[in-house]
């Protein structure tokens, strides 16, 4: 066993002791999760920890960040270690909270889905494609709001509009892979009845959609600048 890892075992550990966190071995990183959140995890033989406002970390000399964590190698002061993950752990108990989002978190809401498109799937429109998708943002009337919060937080945001279909669903690039995007899709369909939704699925997202249930109900489609797959979650599933 790696010295890095025996001494992330102790954080794991430590952990434990404060409260009920788990942690798994995912692609060779262990990640320590609290409410579904990865606020550590092990890396080339350093501790990432997620950060948090109001950490002091001219306390923890032991410690470096870059501009989402606080980098962690090892040390031998454990206990201010413990009182660090302690703190840190204060900061994470608050459950992930799903719900309708409010007007007053709107321009969030845009501002998200707008810097994880551009992260992630601008890179494969075309100017055409990238203003009509900025175009978009500004009708927010007829589409349903729903977020992902964590600690106050606004970390997802899904979007629905008349006949039931997703016009925006997008988790900051930090949550990604942590069943996030998964809760908030299941929270919105307890709204629906009929629960058969449809979306105009980018390349990006298209393998994310499929796990959800989704299928593809059309060829890929170009309308706008905007190149998309057609699918659809629920009802009869005909294989074109």
């Amino acid at each position: 066993m790696s010295t890095s890892f025996s001494f992330f075992q102790y954080v794991m550990n430590q952990l434990i002791e404060i409260k009920d966190i788990y942690y798994c071995k995912k692609l060779g990183n262990y990640t320590i999760y609290k409410n579904g959140i990865a606020i550590a995890y092990l890396y080339k033989d350093q501790i990432f920890i997620k950060k948090k406002d109001g950490l002091n970390l001219q306390e923890y000399q032991f410690c470096k960040e870059d501009s989402q964590y606080v980098i962690v190698k090892d040390i031998e002061n454990k206990k201010k270690l413990k009182e660090l993950f302690e703190w840190i752990y204060k900061m994470e108990t608050k459950e992930l909270e799903l719900k309708k989002i409010p007007e007053k978190d709107m321009e969030k809401a845009i501002m998200l889905i707008w810097d994880v498109f551009l992260e992630f799937e601008g890179c494969d429109y075309s100017k055409e494609g990238l203003i009509e998708f900025q175009n978009t943002l500004k009708e927010t009337q007829n589409k349903i709001f729903y977020g992902s919060y964590a600690s106050d937080e606004l970390i997802g945001v899904l979007a629905i509009r008349e006949y039931q279909h997703i016009s925006y669903f997008f988790v900051k690039k930090e949550y990604m892979n942590q069943g996030i995007g998964k809760r908030l899709f299941y929270y919105m369909s307890k709204d629906y009845e009929k629960k058969e939704f449809t979306v105009n699925s980018s390349f990006y997202a298209h393998d994310i959609y499929k796990h959800l249930g989704f299928y593809d109900i059309d060829k890929l489609q170009c309308i706008n600048g905007i190149r998309f797959i057609p699918m659809k979650y629920g009802g009869n599933y005909v294989k074109n």
